[in-house]
């Protein structure tokens, strides 16, 4: 009994603690959606370790936004490793990397968002600028 009373706390814990995340991307995404960057940037700064994967691509998003290229590659790197992700993730990942010149990486970006999508043109074209200023 008193290993299931254990597993029990242990499974609200851990629901709790994923409900939290989902609050916090979606305090992050309508930061966003509002272009209010430097409070997505500011939002819970450095405790970003308990965030969810979307969270942390929100958190990306803003520094992409506000052109810290750095920081947004970090954070979209949290966001691809922690899991789940999506072909958006990939996707910004590779413009992040475009922007600063690192096309063949962003050519392994694109292919995998498109990979997870392939119904999304941007994600094409974005593959053929890179391509293309690789071989200028």
């Amino acid at each position: 009994m008193k290993k299931l009373t254990i597993l029990f706390l242990a499974f609200l814990l851990s629901n709790q603690l994923i409900a939290q995340d989902s609050k916090t991307a979606t305090k992050l995404k309508d930061l966003n959606e509002k272009k209010e960057y430097a409070k997505t940037i500011k939002y819970k700064q450095g405790k970003e370790s308990a965030f969810d994967s979307k969270a942390l691509y929100y958190k990306a998003m803003a520094y992409y936004w506000t052109t810290d290229h750095k920081n947004a590659l970090k954070f979209f790197d949290l966001a691809i490793s922690t899991k789940p992700v999506n072909a958006e993730m990939y996707y910004y990942r590779g413009m992040n990397q475009f922007i600063t010149g690192e096309n063949e990486k962003a050519i392994t970006d694109f292919d995998d968002a498109i990979l997870l999508d392939d119904k999304k043109p941007d994600y094409y074209s974005a593959k053929g600028d890179a391509l293309y200023e690789l071989k200028s």
